[in-house]
């Protein structure tokens, strides 16, 4: 009864364990609160002093419910994406669940709760890679485990309960078996559980190290929400209405590490724009920021070898800047790079799109966590583009999606035209610019295509932003027919980040100057920890890329001012900032390693492993290293064939279960010199008297085939006193064999024959009373 009503408890823990691990994973709170109060609800309804289950209509309809359900999440919601159906039948299989643990269960019931629980877990393990929900995979796996042999012994004994009454003259008098085990079958449960645990992690490890996760094996899910909707954050497109207030989740994105010479630059005081989208086309009616059709038609589909591919040939003395980025998240085709990569390598990625005309890079259909390396130049030439178009063109293994790409004369035209011209009240952003600029003694032709002022010109014009503007996660509100950068520019005067970059760009490209929106993040926050960057969702940003002439070429101008942006991205230093960045380095190694583990990393670990053996093999000194060298040599020594090498095999197996039933034995004797209090007596006394008291040994194991286990704390005598004034005619043998045991053990009586006929009577008396409950 003791295991069955354990049984009982592990798989309702079971299920809770599986519904906050999945809630966990979509990261929905509120079905977390729901769910969980109702499925905790469950055990005092049907468990409880009261407790009653739910009749079987009320259940049925409850399922009719959770049909409909998720019906209305595929068909209502629709499903836009994979991870829409999956979120669906993991919350199908969580309300069966909860109907299940309200219903009257047999083992049926119990079987069908223990599937729809793995089937949650496995949804759930598609929904996240956090190291978190890692965690709680582990813990569940165990839980599982044990949970599963306690069910296999529940349905036995059913079994044998249902043949038993059925054999009975009398139903009633049928009584559930129990197991016969031994002594102490609770360690050998748990030591079995133990063992098969064991094995199953070294299965797991085994697969994990030889079959890395590759970019055909990636997880097809990308981020959500609590809602289901995609990642707020970085977008690639901007709208000037909407407000950047939502966007203040701490889920982290990427992890980004930026060296020079291989020395890492890295610190608290230094930031950087991470460069998702560059958009140049701004529509009127809608407001928005969008890439045009025409800047697509350059897109160039790469195939990336194994130690990486140049985007553009630069002199070798050019000083190059690497960036190794995790990204661990992928709502998106986006790669964010610092602008302008002239070099990208991944082991994750086989192919890639690339543009030379805005320097935007992306995956091809890509998803799960991404590692990937940039290079790029710490003062990049002017004539970039054409860099990056020259060797493309001559690249082989680059597939250009239009004609227009091919003709470089086209390319040339295409490049003047780019991101020029403004088209909302052109001519009263152009006077504003140009009186601003003349109180600088600037000014511009605007049918000029280039000018020597042209990078002091967006100097400042940024600075003018930053000074006279002011900063606000919610941009103000503006009437429908007017538009929201020039309500930013002559009224309200305030915004976002979007609406300052929108600003620069129109504001520079209304006297004939080349300007993009760029959207990304910007990467602030250090971890000291790990030396490395985290970019959370709530560090996306928007700035402006403005065109400085040929000998400059395209420059990073950001007109939010610096003070404004660094409060709102300030991470706090204090205690909890450390301890966070510790959790943060953690589930960055987590990613980095389990996640993102791909054939490098596989290759990496087998090449440790071998190099610390050879290092061992060639350190002769070292009792590790004589063993390997022997091990080593062994078929070099003994000349041995396959008929040789199997019989050796078996040797070593059966050497090896005879240690393991050596080390059972040591244990069980230990647990006997424990229970016959034993232990502080010297050597030399423990067998004699071990010998003389084993008819105790025997009558605990006959009260542990029924159930009665005496606890390590309890004396003997406490113990039988309690068995006896809980049935004195059933267990009043037990106290008589207690008192014989402390006459022999602390009494220094010898085992006589007379004690030893009335030990054998009473260890009868013992086992017909226990046979026999109702006798």
């Amino acid at each position: 009864m003791a295991l069955i009503y354990q049984f009982r408890r592990l798989a309702f823990a079971q299920v809770l364990l599986g519904i906050v691990a999945f809630c966990l994973a979509a990261q929905n709170p509120g079905m977390l609160l729901a769910a969980g109060s109702l499925g905790a609800l469950a055990w005092y309804v049907t468990e409880g002093p009261n407790g009653r289950p739910l009749p079987r209509w009320l259940t049925n309809l409850g399922a009719l419910g959770a049909v409909s359900w998720m019906l209305v999440e595929l068909f209502w919601h629709g499903v836009q994406q994979p991870v829409d159906m999956v979120v669906a039948m993991g919350h199908f299989t969580m309300w069966l669940q909860i109907l299940l643990l309200y219903s009257e269960k047999t083992n049926r019931e119990y079987a069908q709760i223990l599937v729809l629980s793995v089937l949650q877990m496995i949804a759930a393990s598609v929904l996240s890679v956090s190291m978190v929900y890692g965690l709680f995979l582990a813990a569940y796996c165990v839980l599982a485990l044990v949970t599963v042999l306690l069910f296999h012994f529940k349905s036995t004994s059913d079994r044998v309960l249902a043949m038993n009454r059925r054999a009975a003259p009398n139903p009633a008098w049928a009584s559930r078996p129990t197991p016969v085990i031994g002594r102490g079958h609770r360690w050998h449960f748990r030591f079995m559980a133990a063992v098969v645990g064991l094995l199953c992690m070294a299965v797991a490890m085994a697969v994990f190290v030889v079959t890395p996760r590759s970019d055909d094996a990636q997880n097809p899910i990308t981020a959500r929400d609590a809602g289901g909707r995609s990642e707020a954050g970085f977008s690639e497109h901007v709208d000037t209405r909407t407000s950047a207030g939502s966007r203040a989740s701490r889920e982290p994105v990427l992890n980004i590490s930026v060296s020079l010479h291989d020395t890492n630059v890295g610190n608290e005081n230094r930031t950087w724009l991470l460069r998702g989208a560059a958009l140049d086309q701004y529509n009127v009616d809608s407001h928005q920021w969008t890439r045009s059709r025409a800047a697509q038609n350059y897109d160039h589909y790469l195939t990336l070898p194994d130690n990486g591919l140049a985007l553009a040939d630069l002199p070798d003395n050019t000083p190059m800047l690497e960036a190794h980025i995790t990204l661990r998240q992928i709502g998106h085709n986006a790669l964010f790079a610092i602008h302008p990569p002239t070099t990208v390598q991944s082991d994750s990625l086989s192919d890639i799109k690339f543009n030379p005309l805005d320097q935007q890079l992306a995956s091809q259909g890509a998803s799960g966590a991404l590692v990937y390396s940039l290079r790029w130049p710490s003062f990049p030439p002017g004539d970039l583009a054409g860099r990056y178009r020259e060797k493309l063109v001559e690249n082989s293994r680059a597939r250009l999606v239009s004609s227009p790409a091919r003709d470089r004369e086209a390319f040339e035209r295409f490049q003047n035209d780019y991101a020029r011209g403004w088209v909302s009240q052109h001519q009263r952003i152009a006077r504003y610019t140009r009186d601003l600029l003349a109180k600088h003694n600037l000014e511009r032709d605007p049918d000029a295509p280039y000018t020597a002022d042209d990078a002091e010109i967006a100097r400042v014009l940024t600075e003018h932003l930053r000074d006279e503007f002011r900063y606000a996660l919610d941009n103000p509100t503006v009437a429908r027919h007017e538009d929201p950068i020039v309500e930013f520019l002559f009224n309200h005067r305030q915004g976002h980040c979007e609406l300052f970059a929108s600003a620069l760009a129109a504001m520079t490209r209304s006297i004939g100057m080349q300007a993009r929106v760029v959207t990304g993040y910007v990467a602030s926050e250090y971890n000291r920890i790990g030396g490395y960057y985290i970019v959370r969702q709530r560090n996306a940003h928007a700035w402006t890329e403005i065109h400085a002439g040929p000998e400059q070429g395209w420059r990073t101008f950001d007109p939010t001012a610096p003070a404004e942006l660094a409060a709102e991205h300030r991470v706090a230093s204090s205690w909890w900032a450390t301890l966070w960045q510790l959790y943060d380095h953690a589930e960055f190694a987590w990613i980095r390693s389990v996640v993102a583990f791909d054939h490098r990393s596989r290759e990496s670990v087998i090449e440790g492993m071998q190099d610390s053996l050879e290092g061992a093999a060639d350190d002769k000194a070292t009792w590790t290293g004589q063993v390997w060298a022997f091990l080593r040599n062994l078929p070099d020594i003994w000349r041995l064939d396959r008929v040789s090498y199997t019989v050796a095999g078996l040797i070593i197996i059966a050497i090896g279960i005879c240690l393991g039933y050596l080390a059972r034995l040591l244990v069980i004797r230990r647990q006997r010199l424990v229970a016959l209090q034993l232990t502080a007596l010297p050597r030399a006394k423990r067998r004699g008297l071990a010998r003389r008291l084993r008819f105790y040994l025997t009558m605990l194991d006959m009260l542990d085939r029924h159930g009665y286990v005496r606890p390590s704390w309890q004396s003997p005598f406490s113990f039988a006193q309690e068995l006896a004034e809980a049935n004195p005619m059933r267990f009043d043998p037990v106290v008589s064999l207690t008192e014989l045991f402390y006459e022999i053990r602390f009494g220094h009586r010898e085992l006589d024959h007379n004690r030893r006929q009335r030990i054998t009577a009473h260890l009868k008396q013992l086992e017909h009373a226990l046979a026999n409950p109702r006798g």
